[in-house]
C-alpha cells in the first residue's frame, strides 16, 4: 500500500511541474534582450563645412570634356579663402576653352568658353564667349592652401578673406596665382608651380 501512495504523490507532483511550466506565467515580449543599439551615421550623412578646391576643380573639367573632350582651362577664380580653405559662402568659377591650333599650357584658345561655378549649395555652368589672346593653363600645382600661405606670408591680411584667381601670364610667361583682400588694390603675384613670390 506504502508504495501506491509514494508512486502516487510522484506521479503528481511530475504532472504539477508539467502544467506550471506548461500554463505559467510567461516572460514579456521584450523584457529579456535590450533593444538593438540605434545604427551608426553613415559618411552620406555628414554635412561639408567646406568646398574641397582639388574635388571642384576635377567634377569642373569631368563638365568641361563633356562639352569638349580636348577644352582647356583658361581661368580660376575662388571667391573667399581664409587660414587656406575655402569658406562656406566660397565660389569656385572654372572658365575652359577650345584650343585654336595646337595644345598645351601657353597656347592660344579659341573664342568658345565654357565655365563652370560650383559652391556647396550645388553646381551651374554655361556657354559664353571670351578674348582669343587668353592661352590654356595647366591645373595649378600650387595648391590653394600653399597659395594662400604663401600670400599672407608676404604680407596680405591673414584676418580677412583672400580672393584667389588663376590664369596664364604672357607678362611672366607661366600660369600664376594672383592672391588679393576682398577690399583694397594690394595684391601677390605667385608662380603656379613652386608658390614663390613673383616680382611685380
Amino acid at each position: 500500500m506504502i508504495p501506491v501512495i509514494i508512486l502516487s504523490i510522484s506521479v503528481l507532483t511530475a504532472g504539477a511541474a508539467i502544467l506550471y511550466w506548461t500554463l505559467g506565467p510567461q516572460p514579456e515580449v521584450g523584457s529579456a534582450a535590450s533593444a538593438p543599439p540605434p545604427p551608426e551615421p553613415s559618411a552620406s550623412a555628414v554635412v561639408a563645412t567646406s568646398l574641397d578646391p582639388d574635388q571642384a576643380l576635377s567634377d569642373a573639367w569631368r563638365k568641361a570634356r563633356s562639352w569638349h573632350r580636348e577644352a582647356a582651362l583658361v581661368r580660376l577664380e575662388i571667391s573667399a579663402v581664409s587660414s587656406g580653405k575655402l569658406e562656406p559662402s566660397a565660389q569656385l568659377t572654372a572658365t575652359f576653352a577650345k584650343p585654336k591650333a595646337r595644345l598645351g599650357p601657353g597656347q592660344p584658345v579659341a573664342a568658345e568658353r565654357y565655365r563652370v561655378k560650383r559652391s556647396l549649395d550645388g553646381q551651374s555652368s554655361e556657354e559664353t564667349t571670351g578674348s582669343e589672346t587668353d592661352r590654356a593653363a595647366p591645373d595649378p600645382a600650387c595648391p590653394v592652401s600653399a597659395a594662400w600661405r604663401a600670400a599672407v606670408a608676404s604680407g596680405l591680411p591673414s584676418k580677412q578673406p583672400l580672393r584667389l584667381s588663376y590664369a596664364f601670364s604672357d607678362t611672366f610667361g607661366r600660369a600664376i596665382w594672383q592672391a588679393r583682400p576682398e577690399t583694397g588694390d594690394d595684391h601677390r603675384n605667385l608662380d603656379g608651380v613652386s608658390c614663390n613670390i613673383l616680382a611685380r
